[in-house]
């Protein structure tokens, strides 16, 4: 089953980690990648017969406007350094134009086209070759294509347009000089090109937060999660369990959970102004085995129950980066 085409205008973000799709798509692509649990997958995207590696995973994006968090799906590939160089070389004047974080004059469009499992070509839509690595166009070298349903939905970097076939699509305005042309047929002309610009988002102070915001995200690699919980020894007043009880009781949940890897240690801390003893176990996930924080609570209610506390602390963080030497 082909999952729906996504198409991309590429900008800084896009060029230096990868692009977030519409979210009308991500329930399609969830289902497809991510319904065994695992956030992160390796997928291949094809260009010109060569094959480059990529990444697509499901993160969580908290709107600070709103405060609602919803599920985003993202390509990426910020440590494939051939992926990004063919990348920039497929779309220089992209590239050129906006390694500096700035606005390009002109957007190029490209389309992600999903072939079957894991694997999608790249095919370039309207394209601008560049004279010089200065931004110098070629006069006559902007190349446009459509495939699909003829229709491109543009998510890279976060704006979004549908059925541009036999539109023009440009950063800026669109000046037409064409001698012989009737004053309807420029007026429509100039009514299309507002009408793509609003579909585009250009100078969308909501859209272009919203850029900013999935960016953010996007950068922020995760390698994996470090979950805690911590479980005091006093039963009421009295100190009951010992460090060796508790591991012996949680190790039974954790193997439910998959988990034969955490650390256990005993610590000290107060509760209600109280010294007590306390035993803290450690979980270091890799992103790619899956989040198990909601599988983690679950355990912890029964635990609660069992070892009779009033309450049991569960803390999830993440790790941008770790080694197992």
């Amino acid at each position: 089953m082909s999952l729906p085409s996504i198409g991309v205008v590429p900008g800084y973000t896009f060029f230096r980690w990868g692009f977030t799709i519409p979210h009308r798509h991500v329930l399609e692509y969830t289902r497809h990648f991510f319904e065994d649990g695992k956030l992160v997958k390796d997928i291949h995207l094809h260009y010109l017969g060569e094959v480059y590696s990529a990444k697509i995973r499901i993160v969580q994006l908290l709107q600070k406007s709103t405060q609602m968090s919803s599920d985003q799906i993202q390509f990426f590939w910020n440590r494939n350094e051939e992926t990004k160089r063919v990348l920039s070389e497929i779309f220089p004047y992209s590239y050129h134009s906006t390694k500096d974080k700035k606005k390009p004059e002109k957007r190029e469009v490209l389309e992600i086209v999903h072939i079957d499992g894991d694997d999608f070509q790249i095919l370039p839509v309207s394209r601008i070759e560049l004279e010089d690595t200065r931004g110098d166009i070629k006069p006559g070298t902007i190349d446009q294509s459509i495939t699909g349903n003829n229709n491109i939905q543009i998510g890279g970097d976060g704006v979004v347009a549908k059925d541009v076939s036999g539109s023009m699509v440009a950063g800026r305005d669109i000046n037409i000089h064409n001698h012989g042309v009737s004053p309807e047929k420029y007026a429509e002309a100039l009514a299309e090109n507002k009408l793509l610009k609003k579909m585009l988002g250009i100078n969308n102070p909501k859209v272009m937060s919203l850029e900013e915001e999935s960016a953010k995200v996007l950068e922020k690699t995760i390698a994996g999660f470090q979950y805690k919980i911590s479980i005091g020894h006093k039963v009421g007043n009295q100190e009951y369990w010992s460090t060796l009880d508790i591991k012996q009781i949680v190790s039974h949940y954790l193997e439910n959970l998959g988990i034969d890897d955490f650390t256990i240690m005993q610590s000290e801390g107060f509760w209600k102004g109280e010294p007590e003893k306390s035993t803290v176990i450690i979980i270091i996930r890799k992103i790619e085995d899956g989040d198990i924080y909601g599988g983690l609570n679950e355990a912890v209610l029964h635990l609660k129950k069992e070892l009779q506390q009033e309450s049991i602390l569960l803390t999830k963080s993440e790790i941008l980066d770790f080694d197992l030497v």
